[in-house]
């Protein structure tokens, strides 16, 4: 997989992973909320709103890896 990211992230380029990752940041915040909303409002998809969250979390760690493969300097 580490391969594959690497290869993405040398196309991509450092503008577009930072753009993506803010992207995905701001999906993973919504996802959190959402989520913890299922505490005040039992009748939520609990289920369906998990996924999301891991979806979300696993969307932001593939590109935070992006960014460790162009910049590791900033991971050391």
């Amino acid at each position: 997989m580490d391969s594959r990211i690497k290869q993405i992230a040398d196309y991509n380029g450092m503008e577009v992973i930072l753009n993506k990752l803010t992207e995905e940041c701001g999906e993973l915040v919504t996802a959190i909320a959402r989520f913890q909303s299922k505490w005040v409002d039992p009748n939520n998809e609990k289920e369906e709103l998990f996924e999301n969250l891991i979806e979300e979390a696993a969307d932001t760690m593939i590109m935070i890896e992006q960014l460790r493969l162009q910049c590791p300097d900033l991971f050391d």
